[in-house]
């Protein structure tokens, strides 16, 4: 091909054609520049399918990780109704100071049981998100919602289970109950019922693990709306029916 082109010119040149060989010229190079940017069409639409097999990919994981991360909000939700339901008891009887040790030893054991909110946050997905570039997610409303539920949504969550008071109530059961096995678990006898039910310290002691729980309850509650709300999007995106 080069060398029919070189014929070409030579032969313009030969018999003094130098107009024609100058629009002859001037198309050559046409012809070379339009080559040139189809290569370069080419490559970028490769490049442009290189990265959604990525995003693709990012998302699948990311999608994956979410899943896993919103049954154990849902389970930790479940778990902080029934320790609600059990702290409302001991404050009821705290509070009519009813004579039943037995109700508080069967009742306050189950109030504390898995207290301290934890939840793992699987972040494989996103740590491979940002490490592409988080700008391969081409839609816009689904880069924000991962963004907040990553680094909004469950740093506040992770950042409010620091507030515990697991070590003054774990300080004040050694010294004011006597533990003993059971099929139901560890139950808590008060070595002197009159004295707990009455101690204004143990009512605040409660008091302030209800508040604890309730707040956990209302992180945990908005975590898992992002986290639904994210995943749906991300389904969409991945076009899946039934994740």
């Amino acid at each position: 091909m080069i060398k029919f082109f070189r014929k070409i010119r030579q032969r313009l040149l030969t018999e003094n054609k130098f107009s024609k060989y100058v629009l002859y010229a001037i198309g050559e190079i046409v012809l070379v520049v339009i080559g040139i940017l189809i290569a370069l069409q080419i490559n970028t639409w490769n490049e442009y399918q290189n990265v959604r097999v990525l995003e693709r990919e990012t998302l699948v994981e990311i999608l994956a990780n979410i899943t896993e991360i919103e049954s154990d909000l849902a389970e930790s939700l479940e778990r902080i109704i029934f320790l609600n339901k059990y702290t409302d008891s001991v404050l009821a009887l705290l509070e009519t100071k009813v004579n039943k040790p037995w109700i508080l030893e069967r009742t306050l054991h189950k109030a504390f049981l898995n207290t301290d909110g934890q939840i793992q946050i699987k972040k494989v997905g996103y740590e491979t998100l940002k490490n592409r570039g988080v700008d391969i997610v081409l839609n816009k409303e689904l880069k924000n919602s991962i963004l907040h539920l990553f680094e909004d949504s469950y740093v506040l969550m992770s950042n409010s289970f620091k507030w515990k008071i697991e070590d003054k109530i774990s300080d004040y059961m050694l010294k004011n109950f006597n533990p003993s096995p059971s099929e139901d678990g560890i139950l808590y006898s008060p070595y002197d019922y009159g004295f707990v039910i009455s101690d204004n310290y143990f009512n605040s002691l409660m008091q302030t693990h209800q508040l604890q729980t309730g707040y956990f309850h209302s992180v945990i509650s908005y975590a898992l709306e992002d986290t639904r709300e994210t995943k749906a999007l991300v389904t969409k995106e991945l076009n899946i029916k039934n994740p």
